[in-house]
């Protein structure tokens, strides 16, 4: 009787330890896809992963596969994401994705899902692989944060983020590069090389060599209407006015398309960053 009872006791113990990794464990498969959230067992970030991200990862996993592609790739087909204690933001190593809680509890309605969208695109960039050579960092990450902010976030926050870079480089990595690759998605997504002819977008182009492990200065002359990189970054710069207000649209650059800078960027991001104003 007491080998039943033990058997019956560690049966109830599996169980119970199966029941809590079931909830604490969210996955999804969205066509040919897999979708794996391991929340910990922080009940708060369970709750929050299966209301708030699991719908968002979901939603933009395959729309970011889509807006990165290029002929032949296929972006992976299971993608996990872990919770863990410990230091930074967030980081992907091949298909996996790590958010670091501890920074994540502050801003659960504010920058996680966002930071998340970010790693997404990491997952399905996959440069620098199978011997192929990488592009320069700033490249990478400004690719990842032009699909985040310029993309994902909601357009005031997109306004703010593009304003706040005046002045910037576009090599900064990170926000200031999104902005300067959306100044180049809007110009130049038309130009398909120096023949003029249409083709596919700007970023679309720009991920496919950095993938395919064919990106140089060249490309830019390939694909900005023959400009360098350096006439390029001239071009975005110029393209801010500092006269400009909501109701005085820029004129200091006929051709460019930017009609969307708001006044008093600085002061709106930070408001914006801070909750003050909803983006």
């Amino acid at each position: 009787m007491r080998i039943v009872r033990l058997l019956l006791m560690f049966s109830a113990a599996v169980a119970a330890a199966c029941a809590l990794r079931a909830e604490r464990m969210q996955t999804v498969c969205r066509g040919d896809t897999v979708i794996e959230i391991d929340a910990g067992e922080d009940q708060e970030m369970v709750d929050w992963a299966k209301n708030t991200l699991l719908p968002v990862v979901t939603n933009w996993y395959p729309r970011i596969a889509r807006m990165l592609r290029s002929p032949g790739y296929v972006a992976p087909k299971r993608v996990s994401i872990r919770f863990i204690e410990g230091d930074g933001v967030a980081w992907t190593v091949g298909d996996a994705i790590t958010l670091n809680t501890r920074w994540a509890r502050g801003e659960l309605n504010r920058e996680a899902p966002g930071a998340i969208v970010h790693e997404l695109a990491h997952v399905v960039q996959a440069y620098g692989r199978n011997g192929r050579k990488g592009p320069p960092g700033w490249v990478t990450e400004g690719v990842a944060d032009w699909v985040r902010w310029m993309n994902y976030e909601k357009q005031p926050v997109r306004d703010a983020i593009y304003a706040a870079a005046k002045g910037h480089r576009y090599d900064e990595s990170y926000r200031p590069t999104a902005a300067f690759l959306d100044f180049c998605e809007r110009r130049y997504s038309r130009v398909g090389g120096t023949s003029g002819n249409a083709s596919s977008g700007f970023v679309v182009r720009l991920n496919a060599a950095a993938r395919e492990g064919t990106y140089s200065d060249d490309f830019w002359t390939q694909n900005c209407d023959g400009r360098t990189l350096a006439e390029v970054a001239g071009q975005w710069q110029a393209s801010y006015c500092a006269a400009l207000t909501p109701s005085n649209l820029c004129a200091c650059d006929a051709q460019s398309p930017d009609r969307r800078l708001p006044a008093a960027p600085d002061a709106r991001l930070r408001e914006v960053e801070r909750g003050v104003v909803s983006p």
